[in-house]
């Protein structure tokens, strides 16, 4: 049997945050196609709408949130439970430019706000 990346997301939440440009909204579409329902999650609520509209499958979501605000991580991740359809989500995915990915390569790139997330 050949490795597959949907192997085990049929019908799980995913919630990718950076859903709106480059990697996060290539991780978004590839998440959709495995049927597994996605929060897409970025900055501006007009990026996540033309997201959503444009994935395969149904009971995606598209929000519009900034991570760096560490005081509504649980709302989204209870928003997701909700709106996805159950209490088991495959576990945030993250990709969010934020000034926290210094850290992490030396310039701020895609890839830290979400790590944030608990």
């Amino acid at each position: 049997m050949a490795w597959s990346v949907g192997s085990g997301l049929e019908g799980r939440g995913v919630i990718v945050t950076g859903a709106a440009g480059g990697i996060g909204r290539a991780v978004t579409e590839a998440f959709a196609a495995t049927s597994a329902r996605v929060m897409a999650v970025d900055l501006r609520q007009e990026a996540v709408d033309e997201v959503e509209a444009g994935l395969e499958g149904t009971g995606h979501v598209g929000v519009a949130a900034d991570l760096a605000d560490r005081g509504g991580h649980d709302a989204l991740v209870r928003r997701a439970r909700e709106e996805l359809g159950g209490q088991e989500l495959a576990g945030p995915v993250v990709f969010l430019a934020s000034d926290h990915a210094k850290y992490i390569t030396g310039a701020t790139l895609n890839v830290s706000g979400g790590f944030l997330m608990h």
